[in-house]
């Protein structure tokens, strides 16, 4: 019954605790990633691009609920209203950018609303867990 009653509450807090946003600074935290490869997790179009500048990604990790591997591959793209990015692969303890592509096209580099989404690389038996960090200006990724 104890067990039923962590697992409702912890259901019900969870999602909440999803994305927390700071300027410029998104923190994604135990967001589940599903289990086809054709499918992502999307994390709405609600957040403020303050500045002209880079969008940078860090991938604290991705666990597979299944089987526990930390070392699922997963992808990443933005999406300004308008345009996805390229996705790009979000390689786990490393920042990376969209690059320079994107600052001659304009996506991802200008100010504005944008959303974020992140899939597996390839599909599994089960969702994967994955916490990272999204930096839509620059001047918040740490040096």
């Amino acid at each position: 019954m104890k067990i039923a009653l962590l697992a409702l509450v912890l259901s019900c807090v969870l999602p909440i605790l999803n994305v927390k946003a700071v300027d410029g600074f998104i923190g994604l935290l135990g967001v589940n990633i599903p289990r086809s490869s054709s499918s992502w997790y999307y994390t709405g179009l609600h957040y403020n691009k303050t500045q002209d500048s880079k969008q940078w990604y860090y991938n604290s990790g991705a666990v597979d609920q299944l089987t526990g591997n930390t070392d699922q591959k997963i992808s990443g793209r933005t999406w300004d209203g308008k345009s996805n990015s390229k996705w790009i692969t979000l390689t786990k303890n490393t920042y990376v950018t969209w690059g320079d592509a994107a600052i001659s096209s304009g996506l991802n580099f200008f100010r504005g609303k944008y959303g974020m989404d992140i899939k597996r690389n390839s599909s599994a038996l089960a969702v994967a867990s994955h916490s990272g960090s999204w930096y839509l200006n620059e001047n918040k990724k740490p040096r």
